[in-house]
């Protein structure tokens, strides 16, 4: 079983003692894909520390999927029809304190699109 589809941040924040403020799907742009990539972002909160995050799942090198059960889907017909299973969970967290919550927020963004284009670049090619 895929581990990344049972320690996603919506279990964990909590369990780590962080409550979850906000919770949505964002859109990333990224020179690697033709079009803006939608990823889903969590802004959790402890005392008086904010963290914004920004995850995603993907599958063979450029596939961006928004939930474990379409990524486990993805890897299943991998191994079916070519004998690969590849994937991977990607978070980009940044901490801050309210008042930089906004600056936050565009570094993890930032941060976000520059992994979007490298990490298709150096997903494993199978001859």
């Amino acid at each position: 079983m895929n581990r990344c589809t049972l320690h996603n941040p919506y279990g964990c924040l909590p369990g780590a003692g962080w409550g979850i403020v906000d919770s949505k799907q964002v859109s990333l742009k990224a020179k690697y894909y033709p079009e803006d990539v939608p990823v889903n972002y969590i802004l959790a909160r402890k005392g008086e520390t904010y963290e914004s995050v920004l995850h995603w799942y993907q599958s063979a090198g450029n596939k961006v999927l928004s939930t474990g059960i379409q990524q486990n889907i993805d890897r299943f017909i991998g191994r079916t029809f070519y004998n690969r299973n590849d994937g991977a969970f990607v978070r980009v967290s940044v901490f801050g304190k309210g008042e930089y919550l906004k600056e936050a927020n565009l570094l993890a963004k930032s941060f976000a699109e520059k992994i979007l284009d490298l990490l298709p670049n150096y997903w494993p090619i199978e001859q």
